[in-house]
């Protein structure tokens, strides 16, 4: 059980072990896909209403603006955001994939599995005493699923008791994400991809508009936004703060205010640092009173290894 109060960060780097890319990697995809103009994923987004011109503009723009993502290039092209955001969840929908959740499918204990550990209590009853939330960046919904299903598995829990388990856990979307999931209420998408035919899944383009909808790039989420005041109150709770996955845009931090009303004398604040260089680390250090253990490591190594979770 986690009895002090503590606070999970995430980024992209928190999802890829499950099968989500990372945002350098999901620009990739989406370039890659626009390169055949009239054809696959172009002819996607035609169908989801958007004029040729504007798809080969948007193309053009976001190859030539060597932005590590798509979010970062939609920050300033806010007459891209529903094609962008369209395209996001075109290509992120079909990365939900149940399987990569099984320790077969990722080599070995997962972060998700470990952390699953120190949340187990004798009774299902005890889980709602775990003092743990999680702010997420992601729009992925991996974290929430894992934890439904296999808590509803492992406690031998009926649908709406495990809903109310789960939901005691604050998770706090701060960008928005692909929809609810079936037991947080409607409208709502199972996780993964509903239909299949002999040429492989099929997503409706209701459920990519739906999908994308739900979505908010950094130019749309204001530090005041509803997520944002309510991540602050859980970090203003917290005696310790994990940042998993990360990558540290300032703007970020900023809307975070990881400055503002936390004592940070008083709690632990460190993240994993895996791709950050060490110039980098020293100024998110000194900046925003970030720590970081000597050696990278991986998630599951950094919460095993170089953290305290009880």
């Amino acid at each position: 059980m986690i009895k002090e109060q503590t606070v999970l960060i995430l980024g992209a780097g928190a999802s890829e072990p499950y099968g989500l890319p990372l945002g350098s990697k999901l620009l990739n995809e989406i370039l890659n896909g626009l390169s055949s103009s009239g054809h696959g994923f172009f002819r996607r987004l035609e169908e989801l209403g958007n004029h040729p011109k504007d798809i080969n503009s948007f193309h053009e723009n976001l190859l030539h603006s060597d932005q590590p993502s798509v979010d970062a290039f939609l920050e300033h092209w806010p007459s891209f955001l529903k094609l962008g955001k369209q395209a996001i969840a075109a290509f992120l929908i079909p990365k939900e994939i149940k399987s990569a959740f099984s320790t077969r499918s990722t080599k070995g204990i997962s972060w998700y599995q470990y952390l699953i550990g120190k949340l187990s209590v004798s009774s299902a009853d005890e889980l709602y005493e775990n003092k743990l939330s999680i702010i997420t960046f992601n729009y992925d919904r991996s974290f929430e699923y894992y934890l439904f299903k296999t808590l509803k598995h492992r406690y031998n829990l009926e649908n709406k008791d495990c809903a109310e388990v789960v939901s005691s856990i604050p998770i706090i979307h701060v960008h928005g994400s692909l929809g609810n999931l079936p037991w947080q209420g409607t409208p709502a998408r199972e996780y993964g991809q509903k239909k299949s035919t002999s040429n492989g899944p099929v997503i409706s383009n209701e459920e990519i508009i739906e999908a994308s909808e739900q979505i908010k790039v950094v130019s749309e989420a204001g530090k005041r936004s509803t997520e944002f005041e309510q991540a602050y109150q859980e970090l203003c709770k917290a005696t310790r703060i994990y940042f998993l996955g990360f990558g540290y845009y300032g703007p970020n931090l900023k809307k975070l205010r990881i400055k503002d009303g936390i004592s940070h004398s008083q709690i632990d604040i460190y993240g994993t640092s895996i791709g950050i260089g060490k110039s980098d680390l020293i100024l998110i250090t000194e900046e925003w009173k970030i720590n970081f253990k000597p050696s990278p490591s991986r998630i599951y190594d950094f919460l095993r290894d170089d953290v305290i979770l009880r």
